[in-house]
């Protein structure tokens, strides 16, 4: 091989290496300088699991990122999302979240392309794996409010989001079209999560038909992995 294809072949191994970056099981409670700077701006990828991560300080630097994992750290209800228009994939199973309504609002603020979402293991997504007292329709409810709330993403929780889902959660939480936004997201009476506001019998007779059945239950995320071609 000549040197030229060696270098060449170097370079693009080093610029693979700085689209998919990874900083995962160190305990830091934000995100640590010196994966910032230069390198920061051709970063595709960002992992940042099974940390303590609170705080996203200077995410937005990460101005062409399009997946990023945030599982199994602290994210609560009061983390700021730094806006980054380019961000397709967004994982955070296995933390602190417990609002829903604030979260959803949040999200669709800063990332206006988001197309994949997971929420497992967090209060604020009911099912079994976050409460013993949630069952299936808990968790239906919850992703025809997720679903009719945000108009791009196409999958919740390595699932496809169907017609179905985005037409019920227009229906229970009174989105007349798919066009109309919630006015006033954080002060609507609806409430998608059930400890606060159980599903009338009416709703119930009418709910999305379906059994959820997935869990997160990996050390390390699964991601995309679920999703299909075909469903792409």
């Amino acid at each position: 091989m000549s040197d030229d294809k060696w270098q060449d072949r170097e370079l693009e191994n080093f610029s693979a290496k700085l689209r998919h970056l990874s900083y995962t099981g160190h305990d830091c409670k934000c995100i640590p300088d010196f994966i910032l700077g230069k390198n920061s701006g051709q970063t595709r990828q960002l992992n940042l699991g099974h940390n303590n991560i609170n705080i996203l300080n200077y995410l937005d630097s990460f101005n062409k990122l399009e997946e990023l994992n945030l599982d199994n750290n602290e994210i609560d209800d009061v983390t700021v999302f730094p806006p980054i228009e380019t961000l397709t994939s967004l994982s955070l199973n296995n933390n602190r979240l417990t609002n829903l309504k604030r979260l959803v609002h949040k999200l669709s603020r800063s990332y206006p392309a988001l197309v994949y979402l997971s929420l497992l293991g967090n209060l604020a997504c009911p099912n079994e794996l976050s409460s013993d007292s949630y069952n299936e329709l808990d968790y239906q409810r919850y992703r025809c409010y997720v679903s009719c709330h945000m108009k791009t993403l196409r999958f919740l929780d390595w699932r496809p989001i169907t017609d179905a889902e985005r037409l019920k959660g227009r229906e229970l939480f009174q989105l007349a079209s798919s066009n109309e936004v919630d006015p006033h997201p954080l002060a609507t009476p609806y409430s998608p999560l059930p400890k606060t506001d159980k599903p009338s019998s009416s709703e119930k007779s009418r709910a999305v038909a379906g059994k959820i059945r997935y869990k997160y239950v990996g050390l390390k995320s699964e991601g995309n992995r679920f999703i299909k071609n075909n469903d792409l």
